[in-house]
């Protein structure tokens, strides 16, 4: 199966976050994944251009 990328570009809070679509290999059906970068999601929820590894560190808290 060849995979392809899809990237889409959202505008959220005035800052143009990609989004990615992939195939998640993870699963039997390879169903198709959207995926943010934590950067950008970090810029959006936190209206901080630079990464302070907050969004890492919940996600590290709750297993994820």
């Amino acid at each position: 199966m060849a995979s392809t990328l899809e990237v889409a570009y959202f505008r959220v809070q005035g800052l143009s976050v990609p989004v990615l679509t992939l195939a998640d290999r993870r699963q039997a059906e390879h169903r198709r994944t959207k995926w943010c970068f934590l950067r950008d999601m970090e810029a959006v929820l936190y209206g901080n251009a630079n990464s302070t590894g907050a969004m890492h560190r919940l996600l590290a808290r709750e297993s994820l």
